[in-house]
């Protein structure tokens, strides 16, 4: 069985779902099955309908402070979930990515929220720290 990393993906930007662990690192979410990243997806949706901000994800602090707009555009919990895409990487591609940028990972396993209290969330998971090949990570810049 190869192992498969599952992404959050923001479409507009492209930009990859991240946190930032207890050590003040940030992190890209990667998730060991789709239907754990199907399920962040519905959390950030619901999320993001209720309030009108997106959840952020914010370890490094026992209190995470956020503020909620008093009037925002209502969009449906469809509506947001469309702006996502899980994108999936084997080991191989994700080692790439590890070793030429210099990022590091949270390897979700299981994700839970409730409905009724959408600012508390649980996850299990692993840190995934990079080894960077030097030459890899200069050649990489060059390219950008």
């Amino acid at each position: 069985m190869d192992l498969a990393f599952h992404f959050v993906k923001f479409k507009p930007t492209g930009a990859v779902l991240t946190m930032t662990d207890r050590s003040k690192f940030v992190r890209y979410m990667c998730f060991s099955s789709r239907e754990t990243a199907v399920n962040c997806v519905e959390y950030i949706s619901l999320f993001r309908s209720t309030n009108g901000v997106f959840p952020v994800l914010d370890m490094s602090t026992d209190i995470t402070k956020l503020q909620l707009p008093h009037k925002f555009k209502k969009r449906t919990i469809g509506d947001v979930a469309r702006f996502f895409e899980v994108d999936t990487v084997d080991r191989d591609e994700l080692d790439f990515m590890a070793r030429t940028t210099n990022a590091n990972f949270m390897y979700v396993h299981k994700f839970k929220f409730d409905k009724d209290n959408l600012k508390n969330i649980s996850f299990t998971g692993q840190e995934v720290d990079a080894y960077v090949d030097f030459d890899e990570y200069v050649a990489n810049l060059e390219i950008m």
